[in-house]
């Protein structure tokens, strides 16, 4: 037993290792990725109008330095090289001269860049930066077209003792308007706060009760600086509902057993879940003995009373990336047992 445990250590370790490493520089080559990408728009746009306008590209790199691979088709030589940290379209004529004749020899040249005219070599030398505003226009409309996920304008919960809780804001207040601005989700929530000025009150107009008796109510809060977050913070967080709008893979199975999307969780381990209380019952969900309750409709019976449905989560066993450097990180051999549910989002 402990000669298996001794073979098997060594690989568990070396994977948490590399899942911590490979953690920490994800970020960094999505950043050089998204900013090749952006090189490689406005590079293309170049190359698009000196095409149309006939003049001759020599080359169309991405990056700097020595050619990793390329190709050449036609006249021209694509190149990806080393540093993906830019990218350059070289044309005939397109550079400085030290030796007259050479700049002679290429304006008598009449697929050369100097033998164009001003407004074509403008469109040229404009054409990168133009086609950066048609991408970021073309990924404006489809972030737009396919919609992002935002957070209502509820309270969900209040840190005790924190700016929030001493100016009296209540888990399910409905945040209406902060110095006088209308909050339409609570990331503005989180802009205003940080962009507050320090030590000053911000006066929050927030809706409260229930749908048959609501109030109007007026809190000033105080925002305090978080040494830990590098920003102002009052402790609230932004509410769930109950309604179960996406499973993880090992639950898409079509067990009678297994909760659904549409599924209202009611109870989780014998306590009652509430839209005030339904951020902390999320965090239980994976680790909880109990038993868990939805309320599940008929979709042939839209209007009748919804079936009080006891459902099950299966254990999940499932790598974790190990960070020696991070105190909450939790792990067994590289592994964390027990994942009674690996992935749930609530709406």
């Amino acid at each position: 037993m402990h000669g298996m445990l001794m073979d098997v250590d060594p690989v568990m370790m070396m994977l948490g290792s590399l899942f911590a490493i490979w953690a920490k520089l994800w970020p960094y080559l999505v950043m050089l990725l998204g900013f090749s990408l952006i090189v490689f728009v406005h590079e293309l746009g170049h190359f698009l109008v000196a095409k149309w306008a006939g003049v001759r590209v020599e080359q169309f790199a991405i990056g700097f330095g020595r050619e990793l691979f390329g190709f050449t088709k036609g006249e021209t030589r694509y190149s990806f090289n080393v540093l993906p940290l830019g990218g350059y379209v070289k044309m005939l004529g397109q550079e400085d001269f030290d030796d007259k004749s050479k700049e002679l020899k290429f304006k008598e040249d009449p697929r050369s860049f100097v033998n164009k005219s001003v407004g074509a070599r403008m469109a040229i030398v404009s054409a990168g930066v133009v086609m950066n505003v048609l991408f970021a226009l073309l990924l404006f409309i489809i972030v737009f077209t396919a919609g992002m996920e935002v957070w209502g304008t509820r309270i969900a919960w209040v840190e005790p003792d924190s700016p929030a809780d001493r100016a009296g804001l209540l888990p399910g207040d409905d945040i209406k308007s902060i110095n006088g601005s209308r909050i339409r989700e609570f990331n503005e929530v989180f802009m205003e706060v940080m962009l507050s000025k320090p030590y000053e009150p911000i006066e929050f107009t927030v809706e409260r009760g229930t749908a048959d008796n609501k109030e109007i109510v007026k809190a000033f809060v105080t925002p305090e600086h978080d040494p830990e977050q590098g920003r102002q913070m009052i402790g609230l967080a932004p509410g769930r509902t109950r309604e179960i709008v996406a499973l993880g893979p090992e639950l898409m199975e079509p067990r009678p057993e297994y909760p659904r999307i549409g599924d209202v969780l009611i109870e989780v381990g014998g306590i009652a879940v509430t839209d005030q209380n339904i951020n902390e019952m999320r965090s239980r969900l994976p680790y909880v003995k109990g038993d868990i309750y939805v309320e599940r409709k008929d979709p042939n019976s839209p209007h009748a009373k919804p079936e009080r449905l006891k459902v099950e989560i299966p254990p999940v066993l499932q790598l974790y990336p190990s960070d020696p450097d991070e105190e909450n990180s939790i792990n067994v051999l590289g592994l964390t047992p027990l994942v009674r549910l690996a992935q749930i989002d609530l709406k």
